[in-house]
């Protein structure tokens, strides 16, 4: 039996956890693919930071922006 939390906060100390158990546990973190980002018409002239998954390592760089969509 696998247990894993889900923590749902912005760190001020009112997180919300969440306590699941299940059977199975299914990590698709893709470690052994190579990274792919799709053709997106607009992408190559958005004048933000697009950063694909793998290079993502910690929020910390993002600290002061307001907006940082991570995932799929």
């Amino acid at each position: 039996m696998w247990k894993y939390l889900k923590v749902n906060g912005n760190g001020d100390g009112d997180d919300v956890v969440e306590d699941y158990n299940g059977r199975f546990l299914v990590v698709a973190s893709g470690e052994t693919a190579e990274p792919y980002v799709p053709e997106v018409k607009g992408l190559r002239s958005f004048p933000g930071k697009i950063l694909h998954s793998i290079g993502y390592k910690s929020g910390k760089e993002f600290r002061e922006k307001k907006v940082l969509v991570v995932g799929s």
